[in-house]
């Protein structure tokens, strides 16, 4: 057992652990044969050495694969894009700002001074605000008709 341990760089209890565990096969009693010693343990190293580098293959295939499928996503969003079914997300925002401002700007500046206008020789509140609920609708519908490229400046 001595021989064994120094021949493969292992202590007597590590060569003893390695034959409780089959992979040093033992011939009598502590007494091992020196050939199949040293090519069972070559054996067992080499399945230890194998099995991470088919991990490894694994973890390298699913990445390749991941990569794949994003490169794909990324094409398919930049194709969505070029046929105007995909927007950038900051160009929406600023959009969307656009017209609040837009919405805001007309309901808070045009209706009212519309409203005032129409309104003056009105002394009843139902009149009042059926001119408040023709405006504000008028308002609305303009803003329906109107194309959105055209606040942004988007083509």
């Amino acid at each position: 057992m001595e021989e064994i341990a120094r021949l493969l760089k292992l202590t007597p209890r590590r060569v003893q652990q390695l034959a409780e565990e089959g992979v040093i096969p033992k011939s009598a009693r502590g007494k091992y044969k020196i050939t199949e010693a040293v090519q069972g343990y070559i054996g067992y190293l080499q399945t230890k050495v194998q099995a991470p580098q088919g991990e490894s293959k694994n973890a390298l295939n699913e990445a390749r694969v991941r990569k794949t499928v994003a490169e794909a996503e990324i094409a398919e969003m930049e194709a969505a894009k070029m046929r105007g079914d995909l927007v950038d997300a900051d160009e929406m925002r600023e959009a969307l700002g656009v017209v609040v401002s837009e919405i805001r700007a007309n309901l808070l500046r045009n209706v009212p001074t519309r409203i005032a206008s129409r309104a003056k020789s009105e002394r009843k509140e139902s009149a009042i605000k059926a001119i408040a609920k023709d405006e504000i609708s008028l308002s609305l519908r303009r803003l329906s008709e109107t194309d959105p490229n055209d606040l942004v400046g988007v083509s």
